[in-house]
Order: C-alpha cells, then sequence, then structure tokens
C-alpha cells in the first residue's frame, strides 16, 4: 500500500499519548473509526522503538495522514524520558526477584 507520513496522531508508550508527526510507515490499512475513535493501522516493526506487529495510530481523520511516496520509513530514538523509564522498570523487575 505504500508509505505514508503522520500529519497528526498519536500512538500510546508505555501509557502515555506521544505525537508522531512527520514519522513515516508502511501502512496497512486506511483510515477506519472504532470505539476509541478514529485511526490508521501501520506496520510497527517497521520502525525501530515501536511494537514488532501492526499497530494503530489515533488520527481524527484521513486528512491527519498523506502518502509519503517512496520516503524510508522513520527511525526512531528514545526520549531521554523513556530510557530512563525502562531502565527503572528493569532495576525493579531484578530487584522484584
Amino acid at each position: 500500500m505504500g508509505n505514508i507520513r503522520i500529519l497528526k496522531g498519536t500512538y500510546k508508550i508505555r501509557g502515555r499519548d506521544v505525537e508522531l508527526a512527520g514519522m513515516v510507515f508502511p501502512m496497512v490499512e486506511e483510515f477506519k473509526v472504532g470505539a476509541k475513535g478514529g485511526y490508521v493501522t501501520v506496520d510497527g516493526c517497521a520502525v525501530a522503538g515501536f511494537p514488532d506487529r501492526n499497530i494503530k495510530i489515533a488520527v481524527d481523520s484521513a486528512d491527519d495522514y498523506e502518502s509519503a511516496g517512496r520516503a524510508k520509513v522513520t527511525k526512531r530514538e528514545e526520549t531521554d524520558e523513556e530510557t530512563i523509564e525502562i531502565l527503572e522498570e528493569s532495576e525493579r523487575h531484578l530487584y522484584l526477584k
């Protein structure tokens, strides 16, 4: 189906909505409306830092993304806050063992 560029949309990472504006993903399914609102389904495994499966990006309408043509998918890096949270979570798991 090609790649899409998110103009306005979010995805929950560790319980927080992360803005994905400007990111490019391979599209799996076009805009749909579900119980929690509008979304577009993309291939998360193509972008580092996302689950190795199809994911739903929350968007208000089909106008919130566009065809990205042959643009390469985004390489996402974790924020400092996400890295700290991952390390703290790892420490908690080690402590509980």
